[in-house]
């Protein structure tokens, strides 16, 4: 009688170690979980963030391209003018008030920042994650250090070639040059204005293909969104 009772204490015992720890793994399941969940409301948030950084950044580089446009048309009706003889007008006034210039061009990395912060781990999918992480290099090394590097060089020349031969009435309003006939027979400062005219070709190049590359990892984030 004694050992039926020994048993079926012992049993119970046993049901209520299984009962305890099943529990207990049951609570760890469900604290995982709310882990899980939690990082994935992080990552979510981050996501979208950079999706309206590079919203903001493809607006940017639209406007970059647009005053490198302007100083390449500018460049090039003086140069028409100093070659063709024309007569100078308000037009070329205004354009020869603004011949030196580029669109300059800084990434918003603010939710880069914070996702680096987080961790970049937090990103699960590693194609996404490595998109993320090769635009943000691409965009400061290939469209801001490399065109500033080219372009500021450049400028330094532009400036003081400017200076000696402009005449500047009103800063970006109205100029027209020192001496015509001598500034029409200046081989070098015209020069300098066709590879001022490269030189803003090769820096739209550049925020173009930097659009590409932002449109494409777009893409990618909105996939990991939706999915």
């Amino acid at each position: 009688m004694e050992k039926n009772k020994t048993g079926r204490y012992f049993k119970y015992a046993i049901g209520e170690i299984m009962l305890v720890v099943i529990g207990i793994l049951i609570a760890l399941q469900i604290n995982t979980w709310n882990d899980f969940r939690k990082e994935r409301v992080v990552e979510s948030n981050i996501l979208k963030e950079i999706l309206v950084n590079l919203d903001s950044d493809l607006k940017s580089l639209d406007l970059k391209i647009n005053e490198c446009n302007k100083f390449i048309k500018h460049s090039s009706e003086v140069l028409e003018h100093l070659q063709n003889k024309t007569p100078l007008t308000d037009s070329l006034r205004y354009y020869y008030s603004a011949l030196v210039g580029h669109g300059n061009y800084e990434p918003t990395t603010i939710a880069y920042e914070n996702l680096k912060n987080k961790g970049v781990g937090i990103i699960k999918n590693d194609s996404t994650r490595q998109a993320i992480s090769e635009l943000y290099s691409t965009m400061y090394y290939t469209l801001v250090e490399d065109r500033r590097t080219v372009v500021r060089r450049f400028q330094e020349i532009q400036v003081e070639m400017v200076q000696n031969k402009i005449r500047l009435i009103i800063p970006y309003i109205e100029a027209e040059p020192i001496n015509f006939i001598t500034l029409s027979r200046d081989i070098p400062f015209q020069n300098m204005l066709v590879k001022n005219i490269w030189t803003l070709q090769w820096v739209i190049d550049r925020y173009e293909k930097g659009k590409v590359e932002i449109k494409k990892v777009q893409r990618k984030i909105k996939e990991d969104l939706e999915k």
